[in-house]
This record gives C-alpha cells, structure tokens and sequence, in this order.
C-alpha cells in the first residue's frame, strides 16, 4: 500500500512539473498587424514574414517591403553603429522585430528616453526580413528627400 501511494505521489509531482514549463514564443506580442502593399490587413510573426522572404524574395518585396507594420514588444537591447555619414540606433524587440533609427530623425531624442525591458508599441515601414528579424526603419530616402514613418510609444 506504502509503495502504491509513493507511485501515486510521485506521479502527481512529475505531472504538476510538467505543467510549469515556459511555452516558447507565447507572447501577446508574437504577431504584427501589417497593412500589404495591396491594402490588405494581415497578422503575421516576424518568423513568418522572415520565411517569406527566404522563401519567395520577389513576392516578399512586391507585397511587404515598405508595407506599414505596428507591433508592440519588449525591448531586449539597444545599440548604435556608424557608417560615414550617420549614426544608427538599432533596437531589437523580443520576438524578431528590430527598428533601425537613424540619429537625425524625429526621433533621436525619444531613443535617449528608452529602456532595455521597456513595452513598446511601434508603426513604422517593413524594410527587410532576413535572417530571424525583421527591419524597420523610421526613415526612408525618395526624390523629396527622407521622410519619418515611425512611432514608439512605451506601453509598459
């Protein structure tokens, strides 16, 4: 009897630890809201957008490059690099999204206030997805010069 209870213990254990386990990618964060270059409106993850664009760069170009986007995700880091001209800000939000800032946009002054950990929503324009993120940049160059396309707002 000792040992059938001992059995019936352990076995509770072992189910309730399974029960704990962290859910991969289970963020309310996961999907974006994309308005297509067709005007559609479509969720996606920035997984799937990244295997659309290895797998048909064509149709992801025709259909999302500079398509509007808006996610809202975790900050998990925010670095700066320089090219000849221009510092860039890159902040990557959990989930595969990643916001290129360039320094002289409207911008600049909003990154200071940014945190690692902070929620933040953000409107913007696809640039690329490749890899396992997906670029947006807050600034993009046409025959009248660069134009801002971006929003952050910390949610959290």
């Amino acid at each position: 009897m000792k040992k059938l209870l001992a059995l019936v213990l352990a076995m509770i254990m072992v189910l309730s630890f399974a029960g704990c386990g962290n859910t991969n990618n289970a963020s309310e964060y996961n999907k974006a809201t994309i308005t297509d270059n067709e005007g559609n409106v479509v969720e996606m993850t920035a997984k799937e957008l990244c295997d659309l664009y290895d797998s048909n760069t064509a149709k992801f170009n025709k259909l999302y490059q500079r398509a509007s986007i808006t996610f809202t995700g975790k900050i998990s880091s925010i670095n700066n690099y320089s090219n000849n001209l221009y510092t860039y800000y890159s902040i990557k939000i959990d989930n595969g999204w990643e916001l290129e800032v360039a320094e002289y946009s409207e911008l600049g002054e909003t990154i200071y206030k940014l945190d690692v950990g902070d929620v933040v929503k953000v409107t913007s324009k696809i640039q690329s997805a490749f890899g396992v993120n997906v670029t947006v940049y807050d600034t993009y160059r046409n025959g009248s010069g660069y134009h801002d396309d971006t929003t952050i707002k910390v949610v959290g």
